[in-house]
């Protein structure tokens, strides 16, 4: 397979030489030029499967498209196998396109491998394969794919969760899509239960990337073929948990570590070399001793070096620690970034951050150095994962999951004998409504709760509980936890439910469905992700307080009336992840339906009432009469009237102006490489734009005259967001190029010039950097 690039120019080149391109927008471009890069099928089939034992080591076949196999775990192989005869004599499996497919074996624990390729690609699909029931049914390992660009960041995933049928399960396909994909990453589980140690897979397509750099001609209507608009700050996890290839050293209790081990210059070359997570794992009762896949014994210290590489553009980064017991140094590029950590009780994912200083941070090749130990209790425990900052570009903002909000009523409301109370008791529906954001029917892309805690037994659907199905017509459905009052395969403890919005999301209520009231827990907690830690947002020790209450109503099935939901509300919280933790030491164990989440825009406690829930707005027509029961009403609000429409605005206004009537956060990039929070009770800056997100088709007053002139500086090849700072007048903002969002339409572009009202901001760009000014006219 050609390299897209070098394939794209020549088709151009050839063009041009037949004057068959003119002016055109890159976009307009990569259309023109779709039926010239066709995507490479790799089937699988050309692999000679035809002697025993029907498998093939599947290296030289993928080098023939220009693919390389990495990070396959020690003692497995990816291999082509014939479906027909190997897997089960052809009972197991059927591929999609006979007779062969690709997986790797043979272990019963978990494994990993890479498919890196030799040129950038815009989408990759495969397919896996039929499986096959017999008279015991069938079972697959649950599996993920994970598409990585050049700089090892995840630009899509999706997978299965491991599958028990007695019938037959079709081949289903899968697309992953996202810039500059260079390489596939598949990790399998079998569970130790599987018939297969990993995915089986097929019909691999291959999309090539196009890759066009056009310079339009400046004109008042030129567009670019792509917009280029950053997004928030994401995490790009450059090394992950039970990651491969550590060098390491086990050491004495009271040994010194080897000198300047910390160093990038140090030579490792005679450590043992491991995969995390390093431990004497499995004999006690914390659940992450079963992820140990290197030997660190009891009583003893350790020393771990490994290489991260960093792309550029990465704003920061962060070292996250699971240990039992205690952190002794850390060291990025031979600088200590912490010193002795101690550590109590059961290692926990990401319990322990490390922020690594910016002047340390290079790009490229990075040492991360760690020496811990292990002094008292019976397992030891190490595992890290690093994490890091950028900006990428996307033609459209990320914006906030927002439910259909209550209808906006004109007029003085007035209640109705009809009207139904706030708080009645809802309806039983066998479905999430549409409000839900944690709803994904689709199981693929975001919300997913794909951070969960591994389910057992029929209830390892982690997909599941995101499905918007509350009542299933078989009972070995949605996610069941392990523990419980009689320990089913671990200890008790606590337990743990994610969910992932991939992006900024406000919500106010969690209503959790469980599989029967045995499955309540009574100590539970709600917690958002604030980018560092998890934060309690509710807790109770009473759990049964908080049931949805249903009318009775006789069950169409026999396990029906199990489905049991807890329902909680709580003052309003912007984050991209929601979890639900439960302990279910003095419950069955756990099994969760459905977890769904709401954002409502009301009060912690609701309070039954007749009037509508919808918001009023009232603008006065006369002048007001004065009531004898409470007084007159408020004077009307002096000031500009700006409407937005319902979603992302970017608005803007004098210093000091509140936006109270947008979600809780309100996000700003003023060029550090990502974005800035301001709580919108705080006021604004004046001169700056900001992303605000409202429920509804909104007017708000802005009372303040402000300035009639702001400027701010870009560095060459900068964006930023300004904002109109004047409450009175409209604005000129001068820059080469200047993004107005409109949450209806998206993008318009202007060249050197452009107008913003009252309220309103937009991206500014600077090819060469320079002073942009925003003017009152």
């Amino acid at each position: 397979m050609r390299p897209a690039s070098k394939t794209l120019s020549g088709i151009v080149l050839a063009l041009l030489a037949l004057g068959l391109l003119t002016a055109m927008s890159g976009r307009t471009l990569a259309h023109t030029l779709e039926a010239f890069l066709s995507p490479a099928t790799l089937n699988f089939d050309a692999a000679d499967t035809s002697v025993s034992p029907y498998a093939v080591d599947a290296t030289n076949y993928l080098a023939r498209f220009g693919i390389s196999l990495s990070g396959v775990t020690a003692g497995t192989k990816v291999v082509i196998v014939n479906s027909q005869s190997s897997l089960y004599g052809g009972t197991a499996a059927q591929a999609s396109s006979p007779p062969n497919v690709l997986t790797q074996g043979s272990s019963k624990d978990p494994v990993t491998f890479t498919l890196d390729f030799g040129a950038a690609l815009d989408s990759v699909s495969f397919t896996r394969a039929t499986l096959l029931a017999g008279p015991s049914g069938i079972t697959h390992p649950e599996w993920s794919a994970h598409a990585l660009n050049a700089a090892g960041a995840e630009v899509a995933l999706d997978g299965e969760s491991l599958i028990s049928s007695y019938s037959n399960v079709p081949a289903r396909t899968f697309t992953l899509t996202g810039p500059g994909i260079t390489s596939l990453r598949f990790d399998s589980d079998s569970h130790h239960s599987a018939a297969f140690s990993a995915v089986l897979l097929d019909d691999l397509v291959l999309t090539p990337e196009i890759i066009v750099t056009i310079t339009p001609t400046p004109t008042a209507t030129a567009t670019p073929a792509i917009t280029p608009v950053p997004t928030p700050a994401n995490p790009l996890e450059l090394s992950p948990y039970k990651a491969t290839g550590y060098r390491y050293k086990v050491i004495g209790s009271s040994t010194t570590p080897p000198a300047g081990f910390e160093q990038p210059g140090f030579d490792d070359s005679a450590w043992s070399t491991g995969d995390a997570a390093f431990g004497a794992g499995g004999i006690g009762n914390c659940t992450l001793e079963q992820t140990v896949r290197t030997s660190w014994p009891v009583d003893t210290r350790l020393v771990v070096r490994r290489v991260v590489t960093i792309p550029s553009g990465v704003t920061s980064v962060r070292v996250m620690v699971a240990i039992d017991n205690d952190i002794v140094g850390v060291y990025f590029n031979g600088t200590a970034i912490s010193g002795a950590v101690s550590q109590s009780g059961c290692p926990a994912l990401d319990e322990h951050r490390l922020d690594v200083p910016q002047s340390l941070i290079r790009s490229g090749s990075n040492l991360v150095a760690f020496h811990v130990r292990h002094y008292t209790g019976i397992a030891s425990f190490f595992d890290t994962r690093i994490l890091g900052e950028y900006t990428t570009i996307s033609p459209t903002p990320t914006p906030t999951a927002t439910p259909t909000a209550a209808a906006t009523l004109t007029g003085t409301p007035t209640p109705t004998a009809a009207a139904t109370p706030t708080n009645a008791v809802p309806t039983p529906s066998e479905s999430s409504p549409p409000e839900d954001l944690a709803r994904n029917s689709s199981k693929v892309g975001y919300p997913h709760p794909l951070e969960s805690d591994n389910g057992w037994g029929g209830g390892r659907d982690k997909w599941g509980i995101v499905d918007g199905v509350r009542y299933y017509p078989a009972w070995d459905s949605g996610l069941a936890f392990t523990g419980g009052k009689q320990p089913y395969i671990e200890p008790c403890g606590w337990r743990q439910a994610t969910i992932n919005f991939g992006k900024p999301t406000t919500f106010d209520r969690v209503v959790v469905w469980h599989h029967g009231l045995e499955h309540v827990p009574n100590t539970y907690k709600i917690q958002y992700w604030n980018g560092t830690q998890w934060v309690d947002v509710f807790s109770t020790s009473n759990g049964r307080s908080y049931l949805k209450k249903f009318p009775t109503r006789s069950p169409r099935y026999w396990w029906e009336d199990w489905s049991t939901a807890t329902e909680n509300s709580f003052a309003p919280v912007t984050a991209s992840k929601v979890r639900f933790a439960l302990n279910n030491c003095d419950i069955t164990h756990g099994w969760i339906y459905e977890f769904e989440a709401y954002y409502d825009g009301t009060s912690v406690t609701p309070t039954p009432t007749l009037t509508p829930t919808a918001t009023a707005t009232w603008t006065p027509t006369a002048t007001p009469t004065p009531t004898p029961d409470g007084g007159p009403p408020s004077p009307p609000s002096v000031g500009t009237e700006v409407s937005y429409s319902r979603g992302w605005n970017i608005v803007a206004g004098p210093g000091g102006t509140v936006f109270s009537q947008a979600n809780r956060m309100l996000y700003t990039s003023q060029g550090s490489g990502g974005y800035d929070v301001l709580i919108n009770t705080q006021g604004v800056t004046e001169g700056w734009g900001y992303w605000a997100n409202f429920p509804g088709d909104t007017t708000v007053i802005i009372s303040q005259t402000g300035s009639t002139s702001y400027s701010t500086s870009l560095t060459a090849g900068q964006m930023k967001m300004v904002g109109n700072p004047s409450g009175t007048s409209s604005a000129t903002v001068k820059a080469d190029r200047i993004y107005i969002y409109d949450p209806k339409n998206g993008y318009a572009m202007s060249l050197g010039t452009a107008t913003l009202p009252v309220g309103a901001g937009a991206w500014v760009y600077s090819a060469a950097g320079g002073t942009v000014t925003v003017t009152a006219q």
